[in-house]
C-alpha cells in the first residue's frame, strides 16, 4: 500500500498489456487467444528477446545463497508487544501532536512502574493487540526497517521509548528472540540456482518493455496515481 508498492503494480500491469499487444503485432497469438495460448507465445517472445541466461558459476551461486540466507529457511524472529498510537491518513498537525502526547504519557506511566501488558491492553489503539495485551507475535528481526532499527539493541524484557512507525507512535518491548533457522545449501542449490537466472532474465525482460514504452502512448490519467511516476511511468 506504498507509493512504491502502488507504482509498482501498476507498472506490471501495463508492462503485461505492452508484451500482449506485441505478441500479437509480431502474430505469435491472436487478439481472442486464450490464456494458455498467449503463455506459449510469450515463451517464444521471451526465448528470442529475452531468454533464460546461461548456469551461473558455482562459487557466484554459493555467495548468492549466503547473501540471501534468510530466504532459504526460518530467519532470527523477535516476539513484540506494543503499545500504539495511531495517525489517521491525511492528519492534521493537531492529530499528530495529540497522538505524540499520547504516547508520552503512556511512557510515563511504564517509567512509573505499571506493567507493559497491563497498560497495552487498555491504550494501545491497534484492535487485534488489544485482547492479547499488545502482543503481536513473532516477527522477522530483519523485516521493516523501521522495526529492525527499534529492537536492533534491546534484550528480551527491555522496550523501547516512544518511536515513529507508519501507523504513528509505539512503544515496543522485546519478549522473546528465536534463533535462525538456515537450510543448508546442498539442500536448496537448485533453488538458488533457478531464482538468480529468473531475476537475470527479469532485467532483460524489463529492458524489452522499456524499449516497448517508447514507442507507445501510456497516460495515467487519474489525478490521484499522477504523482507516482514523477519522471514517467517507465524512467
Amino acid at each position: 500500500m506504498t507509493d512504491e508498492g502502488k507504482a509498482e503494480v501498476i507498472r506490471e500491469i501495463i508492462g503485461n498489456q505492452l508484451l500482449k499487444d506485441d505478441i500479437i503485432k509480431k502474430g505469435l497469438a491472436k487478439k481472442e487467444a486464450t490464456a494458455a495460448e498467449l503463455g506459449e507465445a510469450f515463451q517464444k517472445l521471451a526465448k528470442e528477446h529475452f531468454p533464460l541466461p546461461p548456469m551461473p558459476e558455482e562459487d557466484a551461486v554459493y555467495k548468492y545463497y549466503l547473501d540471501h540466507q534468510n530466504d532459504y529457511g526460518i530467519p532470527e524472529m523477535v516476539r513484540i508487544s506494543q503499545i500504539q498510537f495511531r495517525i489517521p491518513d491525511n492528519a492534521t498537525p493537531e492529530q499528530k501532536v495529540a497522538a505524540r502526547q499520547r504516547a508520552e504519557a503512556a511512557l510515563r506511566r511504564l517509567d512509573a512502574g505499571e506493567p507493559f501488558p497491563k497498560l497495552a491492553g487498555e491504550l494501545t489503539e491497534n484492535p487485534a493487540a488489544k485482547p492479547p495485551q499488545g502482543d503481536i507475535g513473532f516477527l522477522p528481526r530483519e523485516g521493516d526497517p523501521w522495526l529492525t532499527e527499534a529492537v536492533r539493541n534491546l534484550k528480551v524484557g527491555e522496550r523501547t521509548k516512544v518511536i515513529e512507525s507508519p501507523a504513528g507512535y509505539e512503544i515496543l518491548m522485546l519478549t522473546d528472540v528465536r534463533k535462525a533457522l538456515i537450510t543448508p545449501y546442498v539442500n536448496v542449490r537448485d533453488k538458488v540456482i533457478q531464482r538468480m537466472r529468473g531475476a537475470e532474465q527479469a532485467k532483460l525482460r524489463d529492458a524489452y518493455i522499456k524499449d516497448l514504452a517508447k514507442h507507445a502512448k501510456i497516460e495515467i490519467v487519474q489525478e490521484e496515481l499522477k504523482p507516482l511516476f514523477p519522471k514517467g511511468v517507465f524512467p
